[in-house]
């Protein structure tokens, strides 16, 4: 492995799982989002 490699693992990783963390929010919410709007259905 490169060194370089594992700096930019080291700065990108910790973004990327955040980003990856409110993608999947924002998809929940848009495929939640009619379940939530409407508790009767």
């Amino acid at each position: 492995d490169h060194p370089a490699e594992h700096g930019q693992q080291a700065t990108t990783g910790p973004i990327k799982e955040v980003a990856t963390g409110i993608a999947l929010a924002l998809a929940l919410e848009i495929v939640l989002g009619p379940f939530q709007s409407d508790p009767g259905a």
